[in-house]
């Protein structure tokens, strides 16, 4: 019931959003043709109806992507300082995606004013709405509304860690009604809660008390000995959680999925979120798309000055290890001499890297063309084209060749359970000027650590450390 009342309210949020948007639309195009042109006379004739395709264009977009942004999931554990980022995830992709969509058709009529106007004045009242939603929902909680009873199974450090957790987030609207003491805890004490009765119990005490949700925080080994009652359960209606982290990891995290029905419990050491992957991946075809098309004047001189300075093929071409192992061709322009692969041997005692990676500051096989490409970055726009495959990522761990792998310790190889990308913490923190067991603990931290917003910083940091040349040999 809870459930469907919950999806009601989601469809008339994002039915308001929807005519946010249409506002947004129309104050945006108001400030452009009646305040901006008293400013600037320059400015004066436009015409709603040849802007109204992006309006139209808007709708589906931004809806899909505030749906699958969580936008319109519970907002019962977030707190107000979540929002602003949570907003802006999809209404910043949404900008990428629909300007993209006006570059590639070209648009005749367009008004970069305008549409600036119209993505902010959209962001503006979008996140207005959601913190008077959740400014209501909190005031109408602390009265003493909208909570929920939980009852918890089970009396022991992770249960009482639960109640805690429940009880201390006043927003999140939930109240501990009581503990039910563990097969042979009778007599046992739960802090500060009430201790209702046994598991033997707990139909009698759903019935006889206000219970909205059921915890059971019991050791996977006497769970299964509560299958009677958690069909008792069922069998009225209650809604039933269980506590799923006593599967001990040191990296992983637990969470709880479904094969045709079947539930399956996880243990990953890498993101699982979909919507946050597929803007991962949504915002990595439009950048690299973006930038092949406006690198590609450059890429066209490039190859020139390689083809003049050297002989060999213009593209380099080498096998690197992907995504859990997966073997791809990685693209690179050409920096050394064609046959610069037979020479490595020669030059192996001169490495300067540690671990199982080949980095030589003053390498003899690297052309001058080739030297500038490095400098700059230069020589790995090609990637681009690997990112806009699937191969790789815009930001992800290196990619290493498959003879290096095979000299990985064994806690190294973690490093492939993400899609690797052209840039990461290593690339923004001195690139060869760290050794490989610090490399190794940056892309650690980064797998440990990831979120949309640490992409985005790192694509900053990048742009810094490519122009200076940070750390680059």
């Amino acid at each position: 019931m809870l459930k469907e009342k919950a999806k009601e309210v989601a469809a008339v949020v994002a039915l308001c959003d929807m005519l946010l948007l249409c506002l947004s639309f129309l104050l945006a195009f108001v400030i452009r043709s009646w305040l901006l042109p008293q400013m600037d006379p320059s400015l004066v004739g436009i015409e709603l109806r040849r802007f109204v395709w992006l309006l139209f264009l808007s709708i589906p977009t931004f809806h899909l992507l505030l749906r699958l942004g969580g936008v319109y999931g519970s907002l019962r554990t977030r707190g107000f300082l979540d929002l602003p980022l949570l907003v802006a995830k999809p209404v910043a992709l949404g900008s990428l995606i629909l300007g993209a969509a006006i570059f590639m058709f070209q648009a005749k009529y367009f008004s970069r004013s305008l549409f600036g106007l119209f993505v902010g004045s959209f962001y503006v009242f979008l996140l207005a709405e959601k913190l008077s939603i959740r400014a209501f929902q909190r005031v109408a909680r602390r009265r003493g509304f909208n909570y929920r009873n939980v009852l918890i199974v089970g009396i022991n450090e992770g249960a009482l860690r639960v109640a805690d957790t429940l009880t201390e987030g006043k927003d999140f609207g939930f109240r501990v009604a009581g503990f039910i003491n563990d097969f042979g805890q009778e007599y046992a004490q739960a802090d500060r809660y009430k201790v209702l009765g046994t598991v033997d119990d707990i139909p009698e005490i759903v019935d006889r008390e206000i219970i909205d949700e059921i915890i059971f925080a019991l050791p996977i080994d006497r769970l299964a000995r509560c299958e009677s009652q958690l069909l008792k359960c069922e069998e009225v209606g209650t809604k039933i959680h269980i506590r799923a982290d006593f599967a001990h990891s040191i990296f992983a995290r637990t969470y709880l999925s479904s094969v045709s029905g079947i539930p399956i419990l996880t243990l990953a050491s890498t993101p699982h979120a979909a919507a946050d992957i597929f803007f991962k991946r949504l915002m990595d075809i439009l950048v690299s798309f973006t930038g092949l098309v406006l690198a590609l004047p450059s890429m066209g001189i490039i190859a020139i000055l390689i083809k003049l300075d050297s002989q060999g093929p213009v593209l380099f071409r080498q096998v690197r290890t992907g995504l859990n192992g997966r073997r791809f061709v990685l693209l690179k322009f050409r920096s050394m001499v064609h046959d610069a692969e037979h020479q490595r041997s020669a030059l192996e005692g001169r490495n300067e890297m540690s671990g199982p990676v080949f980095k030589l500051s003053r390498d003899p096989r690297v052309t001058r063309v080739g030297s500038f490409l490095r400098r700059t970055s230069m020589d790995e726009l090609p990637q681009l084209w690997n990112v806009l495959k699937g191969d790789m990522s815009l930001v992800g761990p290196r990619p290493p060749l498959p003879s290096e792998v095979k000299r990985y310790e064994r806690w190294q190889r973690r490093r492939l359970s993400m899609k690797p990308g052209l840039t990461c913490l290593w690339q923004t923190s001195g690139r060869n000027e760290i050794d490989f067991d610090e490399w190794m603990r940056l892309d650690m931290e980064y797998i440990d650590t990831w979120s949309l917003t640490k992409d985005v910083k790192i694509i900053l940091r990048t742009i810094p450390a490519v122009l200076f040349a940070r750390g680059a040999k």
